[in-house]
């Protein structure tokens, strides 16, 4: 029982630390193709609040995220590259612009 409280934990606190690592370690400097601010802010927001991703999906050109405590639609357009690592209970989303 102490074991799964302890992964549970972990998961909680590690994973939204991965999840803000990713998006900002992939960062380029290219000024005509960045990341919304107020999309990468929101992102930010529910790491850093721990609020886990659940699923996502791709309907009609919109992605949809989600999370434990909210859900949010992003243009496809905005979204350069989504890596699932089951394996380390993550997922990359990298924002357009690679950040």
């Amino acid at each position: 029982m102490k074991v799964n409280n302890l992964m549970h934990g972990l998961s909680r606190t590690i994973l939204p630390i991965l999840f803000i690592a990713s998006l900002l370690s992939c960062r380029k400097d290219r000024d005509n193709d960045k990341a919304d601010p107020a999309l990468l802010k929101t992102f930010e927001r529910l790491a850093d609040n721990g609020s886990l991703l659940n699923s996502y999906s791709l309907v009609n050109g919109v992605y949809i995220f989600k999370f434990e405590t909210e859900e949010i639609r992003v243009p496809a357009e905005e979204i350069g590259q989504i890596q699932d690592q089951a394996d380390k209970w993550k997922t990359l989303v990298t924002l357009r612009g690679g950040r």
